[in-house]
């Protein structure tokens, strides 16, 4: 259940007491709510949708863990859960309308759709690093940092340049 994680907001006059969001939403969606709720956009190639907005009910969500806690990448796509171990090896595949507890794996039975959403997830890993790599880089391009706090922050990850 990594990817089914509940977000509280509060919000009188915009957000009904007791309201839920049906469709699928991600971490990634936070940002770009709470710009539209600010009254700015965010960037353009900034990932997420603002959730307080009309969201399509046939969305793809991804996970990632690789620094806290037990290792795990994962995405969701039709209802259907792929869940790969730290090596990016497809383990797990539930279907998530039948097996909400995740407890039947099919990823035997399945054999077609595991390679054809582990192909997908692959993709998206790809380009996921691109966009990470050009949004850091936009943002350090526009912050004067002293260069000893750059070379920390690439040694946390945190930024896709070393300060050089």
């Amino acid at each position: 259940q990594t990817c089914a994680l509940p977000i509280l907001m509060r919000w009188p006059g915009r957000i009904a007491a007791g309201s839920r969001i049906a469709p699928p939403v991600s971490l990634i969606d936070l940002l770009p709510t709470f710009a539209h709720a600010a009254g700015t956009t965010p960037p353009e190639n900034l990932p997420g949708l603002d959730i307080l907005g009309a969201l399509p009910a046939d969305r793809t969500l991804y996970a990632e863990n690789l620094l806290y806690g037990p290792q795990f990448k994962a995405m969701v796509k039709n209802n259907v859960k792929l869940a790969h171990d730290p090596d990016s090896l497809p383990r797990f595949l539930f279907d998530l309308t039948t097996d909400p507890e995740e407890r039947a794996n099919l990823i035997d039975q399945k054999p077609e759709l595991t390679v054809e959403l582990h192909d997908e997830f692959n993709q998206w890993q790809v380009h996921n690093m691109q966009l990470a790599e050009t949004l850091v880089g936009d943002i350090m391009a526009t912050v004067d940092l002293p260069e000893d706090l750059k070379s920390r922050l690439f040694s946390l990850g945190y930024t896709a340049g070393g300060g050089e």
